[in-house]
């Protein structure tokens, strides 16, 4: 079982530069940097790349999928051991992305999300991955619960005190959307068919299946970004290790 990720995010100097064996390691990416520098992270990636950050009408949400992508790139041709321009990624029918190229016997599974303040990135070669992260805004949370929550989740969700359902709405959302995508249904899975815990627990935690069993072939962590967010990481097994990096634009020269 894995060891609960520690609620510091380690400086990205100090990251090894692989992820061993079952570890899942985790990057939080600013989206709030140099108007320059972010200009020149889009300007690094490959053409069709650009155009989808540029198709974003609001600065926000470029910086957000260009961020997303560049860092991306650049982990995971440092885990390769190869040039980031030589990565060609491509995506599942349900819209899920994946590594075409270059091909490999290690299988990396990678996953990403943007909401808000952050961008953040998981990465694993010992199984599948879903991440999420979403800023607690202002929307109808009451009827979407009852819309798109399981019956369990609705009542743990309505036995908190009231002044937390806010946040408590966005953990438990946080928490479906990152098993989602470690799946890779996408919105094809009905919402209400899994039910995630609600706990405040750091982790793991497990999902309950359709059928009304544990879904022990899946791991669930939240991972505490600041208190404007939720976030959570769902991860294929029993994960060795949670590790968390802080991919400060300071600590470039480490990847």
């Amino acid at each position: 079982m894995a060891n609960a990720p520690a609620t510091l995010w380690n400086s990205l100097r100090l990251w090894p530069g692989k992820v061993r064996g079952r570890e899942v390691h985790v990057w939080r990416i600013a989206v709030r940097q140099p108007d320059s520098l972010v200009d020149q992270w889009i300007n690094d990636l490959p053409p069709e790349e650009q155009d989808v950050c540029r198709k974003f009408q609001r600065r926000e949400d470029r910086v957000r999928a260009g961020l997303g992508r560049w860092w991306r790139r650049r982990i995971l041709a440092r885990i390769l051991d190869l040039p980031p321009g030589e990565l060609v990624f491509s995506a599942t029918p349900e819209g899920k992305p994946f590594l075409l190229r270059p091909a490999s016997p290690r299988k990396i599974h990678f996953n990403v999300s943007h909401s808000g303040d952050w961008v953040l990135i998981g990465v694993s070669e010992g199984g599948r991955v879903g991440i999420d992260v979403e800023i607690h805004g202002k929307i109808d949370f009451q009827g979407l619960a009852e819309s798109c929550f399981s019956a369990a989740e609705i009542k743990a969700w309505f036995a908190r005190p009231l002044v937390e359902q806010k946040t408590v709405f966005f953990d438990i959302w946080a928490r479906k959307e990152a098993y989602l995508k470690a799946i890779g249904s996408g919105l094809s899975k009905p919402l209400k068919d899994f039910s995630v815990p609600a706990a405040e627990a750091p982790g793991p935690l497990f999902i309950v299946a359709p059928a009304g069993g544990i879904g022990d072939r899946w791991t669930l962590w939240p991972l505490a970004v600041d208190s404007r967010h939720s976030a959570a990481l769902v991860a294929e097994g029993s994960p060795s290790a949670i590790k968390l990096w802080d991919a400060e634009p300071s600590a470039l020269g480490s990847i």
